[in-house]
């Protein structure tokens, strides 16, 4: 118990003054009017929902409370996770999709008071995706890719963090959408290919009737067509010069 506490004040006096505890991400370049990102709030109830620009204003103030312990395994693993893929190449952009949607979906747990923890996450996000899957369905502004997309990102994260060997999104009922072609594209399609057929079809022709015989003979010149039809060639006619 005395360990514990001495650890939890410890831990206080480090929140606080941000001495050691870091989940900005140094390394990204940001804008004049970019907002550094930070996943140090997220362990805090409700700061998810607080702009990035003034959380820290309200941490500071304390008008969140305490950070809870229990969601600063969580948090850490997302942010090395996040900080992995930058330093193996990733672009600022999709960090911050996962940024973004991590906010998103702490958010969403805070507002129905779910625990966020190493311990009940796997259980946590599957609800979320159920969550989105009754957005779907009811029609509330979420299209079947940007709920799988969303689901897509937070989930690869979390195979990170829980060190999984298949994606999480698999155990959920979010299903990637297949593009199907309509009638109207799929008949223009056809039509596209039967006209490439008819053009290669008449190149064809056109190189098997210019044979020496043919190029060198006398004017018009005339091709025959494979469709019954024919070319007549009357480039020049009159004034070309054949050389003897």
């Amino acid at each position: 118990i005395i360990c514990f506490l001495a650890w939890r004040i410890s831990w206080d006096i480090t929140m606080n003054n941000s001495l050691i505890f870091n989940f900005t991400f140094d390394d990204v370049e940001f804008g004049e009017k970019e907002t550094p990102w930070d996943l140090g709030p997220l362990l805090y109830k409700g700061a998810a929902a607080i702009r990035v620009d003034k959380v820290s204003t309200h941490i500071s103030r304390k008008l969140l409370g305490a950070p809870l312990l229990e969601r600063f395994d969580l948090v850490r693993g997302l942010h090395q996770s996040i900080s992995d893929k930058l330093a193996c190449g990733g672009s600022k952009w999709s960090a911050l999709g996962a940024f973004e949607v991590i906010r998103r979906f702490f958010r969403w747990a805070d507002e129905l008071d779910i625990p966020l923890n190493l311990d009940t996450i796997d259980t946590t996000y599957r609800q979320w995706s159920d969550h989105l899957l009754h957005r779907i369905r009811t029609g509330k502004n979420i299209s079947e890719e940007s709920a799988h997309s969303q689901a897509a990102k937070l989930g690869h994260h979390l195979d990170f963090v829980l060190d999984r060997q298949k994606p999480i999104i698999n155990t959920t009922r979010l299903r990637k959408k297949i593009g199907r072609k309509n009638i109207l594209g799929i008949q223009a399609d056809k039509q596209n290919l039967e006209n490439t057929f008819k053009f290669g079809s008449t190149l064809l022709d056109i190189c098997n009737g210019l044979d020496l015989n043919s190029i060198w003979g006398k004017l018009p010149l005339k091709i025959h067509l494979r469709n019954g039809d024919f070319l007549v060639e009357h480039s020049m006619i009159g004034k070309r010069k054949w050389p003897h």
